[in-house]
């Protein structure tokens, strides 16, 4: 699959010659609870937040349901569409406003 990388993330990249490390979820929940608190987010954010987060702001922003499927790592889109892909009210009522030119 292929992705759009930052320029910064090329940086980081280039730095361990593409071979990053392969952390564990509970490794990686502990550095999201960092990163929260630094952002000043009083949530408890998990690995499980942050995938469902990245769908709806992919769906929302248009993406096909096939396209977030793929990035998931899901071989078919039933798991995305039920657990990550609910769109809000307000995006229904926008894209209802916008083909209806209200």
């Amino acid at each position: 699959f292929n992705t759009i990388i930052l320029p910064q993330a090329i940086k980081i990249l280039n730095k361990y010659n593409n071979m990053l490390p392969i952390i564990s979820n509970q490794k990686l929940n502990s550095y999201a609870k960092l990163i929260a608190q630094g952002a000043g987010i009083n949530k408890n954010i998990t690995s499980h937040i942050m995938r469902k987060t990245f769908a709806h702001l992919m769906l929302n922003n248009g993406i096909s349901i096939e396209s977030i499927a793929k990035m998931l790592g899901h071989t078919t889109t039933n798991i995305t569409q039920r657990i990550y892909c609910t769109k809000s009210t307000e995006s229904i009522t926008n894209e209802v406003k916008s083909k209806l030119n209200l």
